[in-house]
């Protein structure tokens, strides 16, 4: 799938889908892309409220980010040093509140056997979530043409288990209702899955720099037989709650 823009226009904000759009929102945002940015960056009519107050939660999910994936391989490392330390500096705020959210927990091999216990600063969930559901609202109307609806349910995920692997088998070039996007050496990579019969279920899966994975699956308004909703193979998911970065 190439980087090039959306057929599909909207004087409508796509994310929040009420307000007027007076302006265009870069889904993911570029927060969390290295500088020089990708030349494929997608952008969606927005409203202020949704473009600019999205901003402070891009800032916090950055700062965690750059810590999650600091350790993971060259890319993570070169978005910790680039991205993330220069997040930090100066910003007494955030500083403190990473402090503050450092706790001890457990080690698990890959076999469930425990290999002692190490610092872990917890993840501002408000923010990840935020940022998780703006972009899959976003994307949801770029890829389909269609705008999510205000009362639509989006439930977001952590996923501590996936890898692009998995993904392969679902994504069948041409099939209808699938896609990939991949940017820039695959330092962000989503993939998405719509149901053509009605494509408010939709799942939606996010790798930032082969180190944290995250998505979400959005149902119509009202919906609540669980069974139906669009499911991720293989992967483990955590809901609720800080998660440890």
């Amino acid at each position: 799938m190439t980087g090039s823009p959306t057929r599909h226009t909207s004087k409508v904000c796509v994310i929040c889908g009420q307000n007027p759009a007076t302006t265009r929102d870069h889904l993911p945002p570029k927060a969390l892309f290295l500088k020089p940015y990708p030349d494929n960056l997608i952008t969606v009519p927005a409203c202020e409220a949704c473009n600019g107050g999205g901003s402070g939660y891009d800032d916090e999910f950055q700062a965690f980010l750059a810590m999650h994936v600091a350790g993971h391989d060259e890319r993570g490392s070169k978005f910790f040093q680039e991205r993330g330390r220069v997040n930090l500096e100066g910003n007494e705020r955030r500083l403190q509140a990473l402090r503050d959210g450092v706790q001890e927990i457990e080690i698990l091999g890959p076999e469930g056997d425990p290999l002692g216990r190490a610092p872990a600063v917890l993840w501002d969930s408000e923010a990840h979530d935020a940022v998780v559901e703006r972009m899959i609202r976003g994307l949801y109307w770029h890829h389909t043409g269609h705008i999510l609806s205000p009362d639509a349910q989006v439930d977001t995920h952590w996923y501590t288990c996936i890898t692009l692997d998995m993904l392969a088998p679902f994504l069948v070039p041409g099939q209808e209702g699938v896609g990939v996007r991949r940017f820039r050496n695959d330092e962000v990579v989503y993939a998405y899955f719509t149901s053509p019969p009605n494509p408010e279920h939709s799942l939606w899966l996010f790798q930032f720099y082969g180190g944290h994975s995250c998505g979400g699956h959005t149902r119509p308004a009202g919906f609540t037989d669980e069974a139906d909703t669009p499911q991720a193979g293989g992967g483990e998911v955590e809901d609720g709650g800080p998660r440890e970065a």
